[in-house]
């Protein structure tokens, strides 16, 4: 584990601890995405507050201009600590970070489902419904279309891979006949 990555989940269990407490967890890491994508988004804000020879008060400013009213004041504090501690490039894993920490505090899990085709409503709730169950927590769907699995789907829950997907099942059965032929 790299110390940016160490620095990333201690600063993200102290917000959601602090979010905890005041009862906002959910808004902190909405709050929390927004900023993350808006720094993603934007080469002009990551240049400023990735740039060594730029005032920290300056940057604050930015932050302060962009974000204040529009973010928690949890968020919002948190960015500028990132500025005073010169850490402002961790923003976008301590987002995940913070996700998978608050998820997992509230008993809740991101499934990446990828498919070949967009899934409907009651295609999502019964992924949910299902890999709930298996892993006793609440599950959000969120799909990802990859036309490349041809058919079938992948979950991804955390570290774990669910593969149905037609090109998984082709790759394992691939896989078989080499090693079968090898002996």
């Amino acid at each position: 584990m790299s110390k940016d990555t160490a620095a990333s989940k201690r600063y993200a269990k102290a917000l959601y601890e602090l979010a905890r407490e005041h009862g906002n967890v959910s808004a902190v890491e909405e709050d929390l995405k927004q900023v993350a994508a808006a720094f993603a988004e934007s080469e002009d804000l990551r240049g400023v507050l990735g740039h060594p020879s730029i005032a920290p008060e300056a940057k604050k400013n930015v932050i302060a201009a962009l974000f204040d009213g529009k973010v928690s004041t949890e968020v919002s504090n948190l960015l500028k600590l990132l500025v005073d501690r010169r850490r402002e490039a961790l923003l976008p894993e301590l987002a995940a970070d913070y996700s998978k920490i608050a998820g997992e505090g509230m008993k809740q899990a991101e499934a990446v489902v990828t498919t070949p085709f967009p899934l409907t409503e009651e295609e999502s709730a019964e992924i949910a419904r299902e890999f709930g169950a298996k892993i006793g927590k609440t599950v959000k769907v969120v799909n990802v279309i990859d036309t490349d699995i041809l058919g079938g789907l992948t979950v991804r829950i955390g570290d774990m891979l669910y593969d149905g997907s037609l090109s998984g099942q082709l790759a394992r059965l691939r896989k078989s006949l080499v090693s079968r032929k090898a002996q």
